[in-house]
């Protein structure tokens, strides 16, 4: 992948992590979706044509009982699965949601 597409993927998320909008961005062959976390963090990256999905923190339990536990269902149901879940620091607002999962 090029500079510039890490470039425009940074400034995406910097932008959408502001705002919060659960809407899906796609770069290329990325998808890239910031769930509502409040102040916290809950970020699912998919990599389509390498069949690769990732989730960065799972903010407060709110996110995962109004958001993530959903979003979650329906990825099962379209078989898809994480690969990866990462969790940067263990405070609520980034480890509760992952821990009700």
């Amino acid at each position: 992948m090029e500079k510039r597409t890490y470039l425009r993927i940074t400034k995406l998320l910097f932008a959408e992590s502001r705002n919060g909008c659960g809407k899906a961005m796609k770069i290329n062959d990325i998808c890239i979706q910031m769930l509502p976390a409040g102040s916290g963090d809950c970020i699912y990256i998919e990599f389509t044509n390498a069949n690769f999905r990732m989730l960065i923190d799972g903010g407060y339990v709110k996110t995962y009982q109004d958001f993530l536990k959903n979003f979650l269902i329906k990825l099962k149901k379209d078989g898809k699965r994480l690969n990866l879940v990462i969790v940067t620091h263990v405070d609520d607002d980034h480890i509760n949601g992952i821990k009700h999962c």
